[in-house]
């Protein structure tokens, strides 16, 4: 399998070498031998040109060392030290690399696929522009030709120190990464335009990290996927808005099209798709197989609609102030842990905790079943009267083990028949929606922990900013404030750690060194297993942890604790597994666990 990687900045393509940068290429890994681009914006897809030759970073390893790969995908041939005679970016627009890249200096074909063509996959890593923050401006239409389910275009930001998707700092210091981390950034890559923004028509491409400004207009798409055949397209971990005015309007945050495609859509935040009452929509599945699963919309038309052509299968969406519908059209039966706060009634569907049930008693404000018991039902489960067609959610699990939930409404007598949906009704809370920053907020009970365990399909384990998925929230986000944790290589020393957000945590620290900390305060619900994974010692001057959850240690190394007090109904195993010492000076526990 050959693979290629080739780099986008909207800033150019200008070289970015000092004089005197030298390197050297052994093996297929170049190490810079004198220059330092640790500043520099750099990182996997740029050109690195030296004694008439050419090679590509795929992979940075350190500040000094990068694998590297020739235009075609092949290693490189061993370099004796020797000077950098450019250094730079292939292409100033995404537009221009997927127009580029099938010419004769790089892949030379329109085919990528191994039947028939170069066997090739094709990474296109956009940067932002480090000097001024200038948009992409150029459209975007992806369709080179044919590709299969191995060889096919990856575009993606890196958002990585290392590894496939690394890069270097950019030299305004704005740190190392080039995707938004989770909200808009416009010192990240994004593309602005008032034209449709990105547009595939390849069956296999994949789409990651990426901000999709639509700035105005009528049918126009941020992005939209209409592919030429058969595949699965995937469009994931990135941000949509619009800016509508005037007579703006029948446009769509993410447009899905084509009937045998599969549309895999996760981990994706769209809003402001609305322009008054005219028709525009947030996620707009038009035709094909949806997997629309973790996205959060926010103040559309339309939050998320699906026609009856094929399926959509939505899981663990988060919609909030969408003035027509949150949900509209047809979706799969399996459907799940969906949340909106239009109408319940547009979240009768799916997947059900009572389906075909009927209730045998009368009480205002409840349904009643002395035969049930609920064991899965929780609060803002939407629940339908089937036999007069009304809708209402549960307020109220106290009674759920006799037989009876509270409701928002009146709308049962003995003898009706009854589904209650695993989707839910409520407004999730959101960190701070008047500045665009749709993570969920710290005292958010609706969504945080409350979604479907997707990690069985094999799509993703992670959240919009990259966060692992512990817990399984619903929305794009999984809802981690507070959260700190640290993979370095390097000795880190904490005066405090606070922790006040519910939650999982894990891990908090992973590193091989020392880890240090005045003092640990764990305040609120959650799981905190495991707090150290570390192989060096973790030293903790006061650990306090006064909510229920648990807390535990798991090293190789030695933990030595000065005071522990636990305040909190909980339970605390283990709170030591490792292999190396533990020592409590001082240990104290007041609450029952």
């Amino acid at each position: 399998m050959a693979e290629v990687f080739y780099s986008v900045c909207p800033r150019g393509t200008a070289d970015l070498k000092d004089v005197g940068d030298q390197v050297s290429i052994t093996s297929g890994v170049l190490t810079l031998e004198t220059g330092d681009w640790s500043a520099k914006n750099i990182g996997v897809g740029v050109n690195i040109e030296y004694n008439s030759l050419k090679c590509f970073i795929s992979a940075v390893n350190s500040a000094t060392s990068f694998d590297v790969l020739t235009a075609t995908g092949g290693t490189p041939g061993d370099q004796a030290t020797t000077d950098v005679t450019s250094l730079h970016h292939e292409y100033t627009s995404l537009s221009a690399a997927e127009a580029g890249f099938t010419d004769a200096s790089h892949v030379n074909n329109t085919d990528l696929s191994a039947a028939t063509g170069a066997s090739t996959k094709v990474n296109i890593c956009c940067y932002a522009d480090d000097d001024d923050q200038t948009a992409d401006s150029t459209t975007v239409t992806i369709d080179y030709g044919t590709d299969d389910a191995d060889y096919y275009v990856n575009v993606y930001t890196p958002n990585a120190a290392t590894g496939s998707k690394g890069c270097l700092s950019d030299e305004s210091g704005q740190g190392t990464y080039q995707r938004h981390d989770g909200k808009w950034n416009a010192n990240a890559y994004y593309l602005e335009m008032s034209v449709s923004v990105l547009r595939n028509s390849s069956p296999y491409t994949r789409i990651e990290g990426l901000q999709l400004h639509l700035n105005g207009g009528s049918n126009r798409r941020a992005y939209w996927s209409e592919t030429t055949g058969a595949g699965e397209v995937w469009f994931t971990h990135s941000i949509a808005k619009a800016t509508l005015s005037g007579g703006d309007a029948s446009s769509s945050g993410i447009y899905l099209r084509k009937y045998n495609t599969v549309h895999v859509v996760h981990n994706n935040v769209v809003y402001d798709f609305i322009n008054a009452a005219n028709s525009n929509w947030g996620i707009n599945r038009n035709d094909g197989t949806g997997r629309v699963y973790n996205n959060t919309v926010y103040n559309c038309r339309t939050g998320v609609y699906s026609s009856t052509n094929r399926t959509g299968r939505l899981k663990n969406n988060v919609v909030k102030d969408c003035t027509g519908s949150d949900y509209a059209g047809t979706f799969h039966a399996n459907s799940t842990h969906n949340i909106g706060n239009n109408a319940a009634s547009e979240l009768a569907f799916g997947a059900t905790h009572e389906a075909a049930k009927t209730t045998d008693g009368t009480e205002a404000d409840k349904l009643v079943d002395s035969s049930e018991t609920f064991p899965n039902v929780v609060v803002g489960n939407v629940v339908k009267n089937t036999t007069d067609t009304t809708y209402t959610y549960v307020t109220s699990i106290a009674e759920a083990a006799s037989g009876k939930l509270g409701l928002n409404d009146d709308i049962f007598i003995s003898g009706e028949n009854y589904n209650v949906y695993t989707n839910k009704f409520g407004s999730v809370t959101f960190e701070n929606e008047g500045a665009d920053d749709f993570h969920l907020g710290s005292g958010d009970t609706l969504a945080r922990g409350e979604g479907s365990d997707l990690s069985g399909e094999g799509y993703f384990t992670d959240d919009v900013d990259g966060d692992a998925r512990d817990v399984w929230s619903i929305g794009a986000d999984e809802g981690q404030s507070g959260v700190t944790t640290y993979n370095g290589s390097a000795a880190i020393t904490l005066a405090s750690l606070s922790v006040t957000g519910s939650g999982t945590y894990t891990p908090l620290y992973e590193a091989t060194v020392t880890l240090t900390l005045g003092s640990l305060s764990v305040t609120a619900a959650g799981t905190y297993t495991p707090l150290y994974q570390g192989s060096g010692t973790l030293t903790v001057g006061s650990l306090i942890v006064a909510a229920a959850g648990t807390l535990s240690y798991q090293g190789t190394g030695s933990l030595t604790v000065g005071s522990l007090s636990v305040s909190g109904a909980a339970t605390y195993t283990p709170l030591y597994q490792g292999t190396g010492t533990l020592t409590v000076a001082a240990l104290s526990v007041t609450g029952a666990g």
